[in-house]
């Protein structure tokens, strides 16, 4: 009994294992290609969006070093000390607004499409 358990599991076994490595050969002929292209348009947005903001960084430090004190101080008075996260937050729900509202757009037009 013990025998015939082991060969039923893996005949089951390679059985799963042929399929997953067919779908899986069969995902990777048709989108490989794609699935890599797209991999290096991503690094290349991320690689040069992040030398952007490095060297934006640098160049905000040097220029803090030359406002005067009074200048920061007279800052300090108008802006609260997390204007930054708050701009951030509000730029980002704005970006989030456009993206839904492009894709709803989107959508609308695949289902006219579809429906005429």
């Amino acid at each position: 009994m013990g025998i015939f358990l082991t060969a039923l599991l893996n005949g089951l076994r390679w059985l799963f294992v042929g399929v997953f490595g067919a779908a899986l050969n069969r995902i990777l002929t048709k989108y490989g290609p794609a699935i890599i292209a797209l991999g290096f348009i991503i690094t290349a947005i991320v690689s040069v969006l992040t030398l952007y903001l490095n060297t934006m960084f640098s160049v905000v430090e040097s220029i803090h070093q030359t406002i005067p004190q009074t200048a920061l101080n007279v800052w300090g008075w108008v802006m609260p000390s997390n204007a930054i996260p708050c701009l951030l937050a509000l730029l980002t729900a704005r970006f989030f607004a456009w993206v839904t509202k492009v894709g709803y757009d989107l959508l609308k037009v695949k289902a006219k499409a579809v429906s005429s």
